[in-house]
């Protein structure tokens, strides 16, 4: 059986996810606009809902959910390149 990687705690980014929202004074709405996610998935993700599931997803693999999500940020945060 593998053993978990150790996680962040689900609630707390949650509740972090809203503060930064609150701070910005962004709605769901301007949220979901500037982010190009759909409200809902913010809703979701701000209950924990959607987050908790790529954590059960990390797990599975036995690899952190940084590791499942870094190769994801890799690619949209790098600069294109043309030859």
């Amino acid at each position: 059986m593998i053993t978990p990687p150790s996680e962040p705690n689900l609630p707390t980014l949650s509740r972090r996810l809203a503060r930064h929202r609150a701070d910005h004074g962004r709605t769901y709405d301007q949220l979901a606009e500037y982010s190009g996610l759909a409200r809902r998935t913010i809703i979701e993700i701000e209950q924990g809902r959607t987050l908790a599931a790529w954590l059960a997803l990390a797990h599975a693999f036995g690899i952190p959910l940084g590791d499942l999500m870094a190769a994801s940020a890799r690619a949209t945060l790098s600069p294109s390149r043309t030859s």
